[in-house]
């Protein structure tokens, strides 16, 4: 039951990391290619968290029928 609860955590926190802005001071000209490596490194964190948490509910949903 815990680790269900921590697989659907990590897959909101994952949407979260998808969905989170980039903060103002670094989309200024000097610092907008760390802004955008810091969004783009946020955003596939986000994508992996979310797939892991979903295969791991698919491979629990398919163990718990057999």
């Amino acid at each position: 039951m815990e680790r269900n609860l921590l697989l659907a955590i990590s897959f909101i926190m994952g949407f979260g990391l998808l969905i989170f802005p980039t903060p103002e001071m670094l989309t200024f000209d000097g610092t907008h290619a760390l802004g955008t490596f810091l969004k783009n490194t946020l955003n596939i964190f986000g994508i992996l968290l979310m797939v892991y948490s979903s295969i791991e509910v698919v491979i629990k949903l398919f163990k718990s029928r057999n």
